[in-house]
């Protein structure tokens, strides 16, 4: 007797792999049986939980609101799919988190193959992709749509009510958490919740004329940034800014603008809200300018939306003095903006804290030493070489600002560097000058001018001045000519030191293939370091990838000496319990303990690591230990602040008896 058995469901499927091996047994269902041939079908199909095109063929009794436990399948610029148990599900980007980093990756600390637990806020039909109302008849096939955040999943009394209706719409001017989806024709989608959407007017993007000219790497999917919403369409479509306002164009201001054609007299701008005008392109500072570009220009008149009168300076008849809508760019250090919002006297007694905000010059430029990994620590060598120059700079900062408020045309600031040669300060701030007027060439020509003039002696000072120039190529120039500028500073500064900056400048940038290849040559140029280790295994757990943080610590010992291993442990033991897995770090505080019980400083970490975790009772565990060591003054001391700070009468009482029992 024969049998036929099809391996496919259609004769034309001839791309689809058989799902079967030789000599593999299966059962089959018999169709037709004349005798002689039999005709039969197997019954090893497809999966049952999932079809090929994704959707769901067998029913689920997963509930709304009901906690389950998932595995993450993958990770997606929009979505993070995952698996409960065989039943394919989401979770929405937006429901991942309840609050990020500004520019942060959403999916740190996330990996495929990860346990996750996730509550069930709805059910989405694959076919419409609409979400289900819990009385619909295809509700148990339909797929769930989960959520990761914290806000959600922990409060028990939380149940989403009907995702497909816009029961919570953002209302004009509130600051909402949005993730970018791509961006065409000037504008910036992003998602805002599961069923909202939102756009971004590229004027609206940022104040930074640099960030406007490529956008796309600088917001980038996955990631998460604040924005604040201007307006909301009936279709619940919203209108977002990253500026904290909506760009308007309104005569006697200065307003951003973007070149979309250049003749030989004249060069043609568009605005927002789509008015356009025409500049004259006499003035030098224009030389360079280039379809695409963006310039801030002043609005003298704007009769028709077609035809705006511009000046690329202000018109004196305008009258009082225009105060800037925002500085262009923030230092990401929040101790250094505090010392540079002091306010400067004007005329009449008057102050002006707007020109002081014109110091900001590129946001991924940090006056602070590197210090780069923010872990407690006892021990003095992990004091930063740097901190004379750190005051030094302070002061330089702080002179600038004085000299700042008088500086507005490139003869005030030819003026102020010829007593303050060395500032470098003073520098950047002339750089930012042709920056906002977008003349990047002149801007370089100030940064080479001032490595010039710079006293050999100011190592400092020259090398704010070159991070400022790789700043500046990094986003205004292209690759080569970053990886000169790189070349050229290696050769007249501490390699280590730029090697630093320029990885926070491309981390920060979110240039994150740049900023590995720039740690993996800081690791193999300066292996007995153990600080660089270290700071290459921060980069790695900040952007979530745990494993290749920790097998660093395996490469880190067979390259440092003996000497530096405890120490090297230890930092990557706080990075565990900072970004990893808390037990972990523990274990790695254990082992060393054991081999090297001497160690107070280590076990003083240990007990703040634990405290930070809020397990005071192991941390009272872990002091009890100290107290039994040869540093039993030291740790009776750190108990007494420590039961000061987090512990009750009675604790108190018994640690005060033991401090008068050791007298």
């Amino acid at each position: 007797m024969f049998a036929y058995l099809p391996t496919k469901q259609h004769l034309n499927d001839v791309t689809a792999k058989a799902a079967f091996s030789l000599g593999e047994q299966t059962r089959v269902v018999i169709l037709q049986d004349d005798g002689r041939e039999v005709f039969a079908e197997l019954e090893k199909r497809i999966p049952a939980a999932v079809s090929e095109k994704g959707s769901l063929t067998s029913r689920h009794d997963l509930q709304l609101g009901q906690i389950v436990t998932a595995i993450i399948h993958d990770l997606y610029p929009g979505q993070m799919n995952i698996k409960i148990g065989r039943i394919p599900a989401r979770v929405h980007i937006t429901e991942v988190v309840d609050e990020i980093r500004e520019g942060s990756c959403v999916y740190q600390g996330y990996k495929k193959g990860q346990e996750v637990k996730v509550k069930i806020i709805g059910f989405r039909s694959l076919k419409s992709q609409k979400y289900l109302p819990i009385s619909h008849p295809k509700f148990h096939t339909a797929m769930p749509e989960c959520t990761l955040r914290p806000s959600k999943v922990d409060h028990e009394g939380y149940v989403e009510t009907d995702l497909s209706s816009h029961n919570q719409k953002p209302k004009i001017g509130d600051k909402v958490l949005v993730y970018p989806i791509q961006y065409e024709h000037n504008k910036l989608w992003v998602n805002v919740s599961t069923t909202q959407t939102g756009i971004i007017s590229v004027f609206d993007l940022s104040d930074d004329l640099g960030v406007l000219r490529q956008p796309e790497k600088h917001f980038l999917p996955s990631h998460g940034y604040t924005a604040t919403v201007v307006s909301v369409e009936d279709q619940g479509l919203l209108h977002l800014t990253f500026t904290g306002r909506r760009e308007q164009v309104l005569e006697g201001k200065k307003v951003k603008g973007k070149v979309t054609s250049i003749s030989d007299n004249h060069i043609y701008l568009r605005f927002p809200d789509d008015y356009r005008g025409q500049l004259l392109a006499t003035d030098a500072k224009l030389k360079n300018v280039e379809v695409g570009k963006f310039l801030k220009v002043y609005i003298e008149s704007c009769n028709e939306k077609e035809n705006c009168s511009l000046h690329l300076h202000k018109p004196k008849s305008t009258g009082a003095e225009d105060q800037p809508q925002q500085n262009i760019q923030k230092f990401p250090n929040e101790k250094q903006k505090r010392k540079l919002s002091v306010t400067v006297q004007q005329k009449g007694n008057k102050t002006s804290e707007a020109k002081v905000e014109r110091l900001n010059v590129l946001d991924t430029f940090s006056w602070e030493p590197v210090t780069s990994v923010d872990l407690p620590s006892n021990n003095e060598e992990d004091i930063s070489d740097e901190e004379p120059n750190k005051k030094k700079k302070k002061i330089s900062s702080q002179t600038a600002v004085s000299s700042e408020s008088s500086a507005e045309q490139p003869v005030d600031f030819d003026k102020l560097l010829l007593s303050q040669p060395d500032n470098s300060m003073l520098w950047i701030q002339y750089m930012s000058k042709y920056l906002n007027e977008g003349d990047v060439e002149k801007a370089r020509g100030v940064a080479e001018q001032a490595l010039k003039t710079i006293s050999f002696r100011e190592e400092q000072e020259k090398l704010n001045i070159w991070i400022a120039l790789l700043n500046l190529e990094n986003r205004h120039g292209s690759k080569e000519q970053v990886a000169n500028t790189l070349h050229r500073a290696l050769q007249v500064n501490d390699q280590l030191s730029l090697y630093r900056r320029v990885a926070a400048m491309f981390t920060t940038g979110g240039q994150l293939e740049d900023a590995e290849r720039t740690y993996q040559t800081m690791v193999r140029k300066f292996r007995q370091n153990k600080q660089v280790w270290v700071e290459f295994a921060l980069f790695f757990f900040k952007q979530g990838r745990v494993d290749a943080a920790r097998k660093l610590l395996q490469r880190s010992l067979l390259s440092l000496e003996k000497r530096d291993h405890v120490e090297t442990i230890s930092k990557f033991a706080q990075l565990e319990y900072n970004h990893g897995s808390p037990e972990r770090g523990a274990t790695m505080f254990e082992k060393i303990i054991a081999e090297f019980p001497r160690r107070s400083d280590i076990m003083s970490v240990y007990i703040d690591m634990v405290t930070k975790q809020g397990d005071l009772q192991k941390a009272r565990d872990l002091l009890d230990r100290g107290l039994a060591s040869k540093s039993a003054q030291f740790f009776l001391k750190k108990y007494l602040q420590f039961e000061e700070k987090y512990g009750n009468d009675e604790t108190r009482a018994k640690v005060q008896a033991l401090i008068e029992k050791s007298c």
